[in-house]
């Protein structure tokens, strides 16, 4: 049951490593045709921190859900949370 989107995420990961030039050309569209992209050091700090954040963030919000959740229902039993 499970494999059907497993597939699907899988194709979907290979098409995009396949095709991330195009699809980046379409995205960034450069205003002269020998013009590059650069950045400075600050700028570059800034986008992989940036990228690291996303990067952590699907980990760490479903266990503080799970952390809320456990809070929530042993304050309802009247139970302490260890």
């Amino acid at each position: 049951m499970a494999v059907i989107p497993a597939v699907v995420f899988v194709i979907f990961g290979v098409l995009l490593w396949i095709f991330s030039f195009e699809i980046a050309r379409k995205l960034y569209v450069a205003e002269k045709e020998g013009e590059t992209f650069s950045l400075d050091a600050r700028q570059a700090l800034r986008v992989g921190c940036c990228l690291l954040g996303l990067w952590l963030l699907p980990s760490v919000v479903p266990a503080v859900m799970r952390i809320i959740v456990i809070a929530y229902e042993s304050s309802r039993a009247g139970t302490e949370v260890s």
